[in-house]
């Protein structure tokens, strides 16, 4: 692993001089300069990695430890027990199979759920396939975007699916301490599983939020802590949309993460982030959802779409993390 940082002033210092160059070729504006964040190397993988900035440069070089934290391994995967404030409750994967079935006992608080997969389709498998959460048999949600390379380092710190009124099946309201089964599972459009390789890997962890902030954010709660590349960030601010209406804000020019929550999507309608007028990351679909994007450039303009319209109901929210002191 390699991790930078610049003497500038972040105050006076101008982000956008700050410029990463990792091996690949891709070329980006980092959003912190403190060691902070950092590029990992594959086993075997070699290049040259330039970090520039207005002040003065520096990288350290960092060789990971066989040492695994606490939490749940599976398939070389380790959810770690603790992310910022929430708890492991159950985790999972396996290769070459397109479905995984947990039982989960609920808890208390607010469940969250996530998944990170390496997609390699089988013989007949169709160009577009999401991932499906179900829960006693019964579809909750549906999303793209599983396959990151960055998750499958520490797969607990991605979640893309909380619900924060509690689980609801056809039987009724789950109650804590009651047992789920839930699966998830590759499909198609059509919400049909598909055939994978057998080298793809699916893994899917479920946390208990911690301790929330006295308010919500398009109907869902507020988490006081985040975490992104093992760094925790602590709420600072958010933006909201008018029931029905659009949602648009400006990026700070200070380090920061956002991440945005929605309810009230009519149903089939695709939600997505976008960074000046651009699509930023993960799709979802699903009537409400909480979605961490980590950092992005300062100084943008962000937007939430719902591609197909907002309902009269639809309300979205795009939250604001700075650094943790």
């Amino acid at each position: 692993m390699v991790a930078w940082a610049n003497g500038a002033d972040v105050g006076s210092g101008d982000l956008d001089d700050w410029t990463v160059s990792e091996p690949d070729g891709d070329v980006y504006q980092p959003g912190a300069a403190d060691f902070s964040q950092y590029w990992r190397a594959d086993p075997g993988q070699g290049g040259t990695l330039r970090f520039s900035g207005p002040g003065e440069n520096a990288l350290a070089l960092y060789e990971l430890s066989d040492e695994r934290p606490p939490g749940v391994t599976v398939e070389g995967l380790t959810f770690r027990e603790r992310v910022a404030g929430d708890r492991l409750v159950a985790a999972d994967a396996v290769r070459g199979e397109g479905s995984l079935t947990m039982s989960v006992q609920v808890p208390e608080g607010v469940l969250s759920f996530g998944a990170v997969c390496r997609i390699e389709p089988g013989v007949g498998a169709p160009e577009t396939i999401s991932l499906e959460v179900l829960v006693d048999g019964e579809m909750m949600v549906s999303g793209t975007g599983c396959d990151r390379p960055d998750a499958l380092f520490d797969p607990g710190a991605h979640q893309f699916a909380s619900w924060p009124d509690g689980i609801r099946t056809s039987a009724g309201q789950v109650r804590p301490g009651e047992t789920v089964e839930v699966t998830a599972r590759f499909v198609d459009d059509a919400g049909d599983p598909v055939p994978v390789g057998d080298e793809a890997l699916l893994a899917a962890g479920l946390y208990e939020q911690g301790d929330p902030l006295p308010f919500m954010a398009a109907g869902q709660p507020v988490p006081r802590l985040v975490e992104v590349d093992g760094v925790t960030w602590t709420f600072d601010r958010v933006a909201r949309s008018e029931p029905g209406g659009p949602l648009v804000t400006t990026l700070p020019d200070e380090p920061a993460v956002i991440s945005y929550h929605f309810s009230g999507v009519p149903d089939g309608h695709l939600v997505r982030l976008l960074v000046d007028g651009k699509p930023e990351g993960t799709q979802f679909m699903g009537e409400d959802g909480a979605m961490p994007s980590g950092f992005l450039p300062s100084g943008g303009e962000v937007s939430l779409e719902v591609e197909g319209g907002p309902g009269p109901r639809t309300r979205l929210a795009i939250l604001r993390y700075t650094r943790q002191q």
